[in-house]
Order: structure tokens, then C-alpha cells, then sequence
């Protein structure tokens, strides 16, 4: 199933449509004594997985959410399904710190809960799961989705020696697609707490079909080229897209 989420080169064309018109506001990425300080800041805490029972995890979710947010330094959370595999789910927490994200993840993974039992059961296979922090101040803003909004989650890892020039082959893609595709919304890049060189976006778009539409038409773009060229493709990416369920 892990095969399904690795992005060759041209679908990673689809990362490059996260796109802002104030994306030359992006700070620059953290180096490893950077994200020291950034390990006591709010983080967040994201899970893409795969279930055995789409509609039987969508209640058990609800429950499990309510045994999580009575761990200390709970803040927020948000889950999504997938538009394309109503199987896969996704869910981001928002933490006080790093510290109280992994304790109680520990507690949630050992707890004898019988809803964390029911919901843990419902997990067929984890894509994805990982601590992040917004690579610059502020709070990561998770609007509530509308109808026909989308919540894309595009993983890259770049080349370690690279971070300025990524940095720099970044904000041009994101500047060139935020002016020419108007259903974009809004983006945030997060980075690792657990590997420096990996990214992750996530836009949030009012059509789905744009997302598409950009990704075929930028196959061949020399900004994306550029961008691409920073991204080490021995790595596994993941790309997809969802709908806010609650």
C-alpha cells in the first residue's frame, strides 16, 4: 500500500500548486540547533493511516479524540478522509510542546481504554506519522473546510546540504502558481522535529480539479525543475488529498 503514496518526479508537480501569494513570507528553514527551540514551542502532531472499517472509524474517532484531549498540553485537533481512498484518514493534533505530544502518545499507544482499544484495532497500517513545527512563528490555522474544499498533505525530503538553495527554489514555485491558479486558499510548510531535511505542505484549495489542472500543466515548468532538483529521490514522498470530517 506504501507504493501507492511514492511520488516519482512528475507527481511531485502536485507540491508545487500549494501556493501563496504571500508565500515570500516564508522563513528560512531551521537548522538542527534551531529546532532545539523549536522542540519547546506548540507542535503538531500528524498520522496518516489506512483502517479496515471506513465508517466504523469515524465514530471510533470521536471517542478516541476524547481520550486524547484529556492529556496535558492538549490543544486542538483536526481529522480528515480521503478523496481519493475512503480508507485513509488523517489526523492533526496540536500540542504544547514536544514533550507532552510523545508522553501521550505513549500513554495512548499502552492505554487499556476500551474506545483507544476499538480505535486503535480499526488501524491497518500507518502511511505516515510524525512531530512538526511550522518553520516560522506563528499558529498553524486550520479553517474549517467547506463543502468543497480539499486539504492537500504533500511529504518531501530534500537534500541535506541544500536548505538555502530549496529555500530559494520554493518560494519562486509557490509566487509563480499563487498567481495563476485562483482556487488556492491558503498553505502552510511545516518541517520535521525528527529529520531536518524533511517538509511537509498543506493547502487547503476550493477545487480539487486545480490541484489536478496544475500539477499537468507545471510537468514541464523550469521553476519546478529547479525545485525538483533539491529533493532527494531516494527518499519516500507522500501525496494526498482530503475533506475535513471533523
Amino acid at each position: 500500500m506504501r507504493k501507492t503514496f511514492l511520488i516519482v518526479a512528475q507527481a511531485l508537480l502536485i507540491l508545487v500548486a500549494c501556493a501563496n501569494n504571500n508565500s515570500t513570507t516564508i522563513a528560512k528553514h531551521r537548522t538542527e540547533t534551531e529546532m532545539e527551540k523549536a522542540n519547546q514551542n506548540p507542535v503538531y502532531e500528524i498520522a496518516v493511516f489506512k483502517v479496515k472499517d471506513a465508517d466504523a472509524v469515524v465514530e471510533a474517532n470521536q471517542a478516541a479524540i476524547r481520550h486524547i484531549s484529556a492529556y496535558d498540553g492538549y490543544i486542538s485537533s483536526r481529522t480528515f478522509q480521503s478523496i481519493e481512498y475512503s480508507d485513509i484518514f488523517m489526523d492533526i493534533v496540536e500540542w504544547s510542546s514536544l514533550e507532552a505530544a510523545k508522553r501521550a502518545q505513549q500513554d495512548f499507544e499502552k492505554s487499556k481504554n476500551e474506545e483507544v482499544a476499538n480505535y486503535l484495532s480499526l488501524i491497518t497500517e500507518i502511511i505516515y506519522f510524525g512531530h512538526v513545527s511550522e518553520i516560522e512563528e506563528g499558529v498553524l490555522k486550520f479553517n474549517e473546510l467547506g463543502k468543497d474544499d480539499v486539504l492537500e498533505f504533500a511529504m518531501i525530503q530534500i537534500n541535506s546540504e541544500d536548505f538555502k538553495e530549496y529555500e530559494k527554489a520554493h518560494i519562486n514555485v509557490l509566487n509563480h502558481i499563487g498567481k495563476k491558479y485562483d482556487s488556492f486558499k491558503e498553505v502552510q510548510t511545516v518541517q520535521s522535529l525528527d529529520k531536518a531535511s524533511q517538509f511537509i505542505d498543506l493547502a487547503r484549495w476550493g477545487s480539487a480539479e486545480q490541484c489536478y489542472l496544475a500539477q499537468k500543466e507545471m510537468e514541464k515548468d523550469p521553476l519546478f525543475l529547479d525545485f525538483a532538483s533539491h529533493i532527494d529521490m531516494s527518499q519516500e514522498m507522500i501525496m494526498q488529498f482530503f475533506v475535513q470530517i471533523r
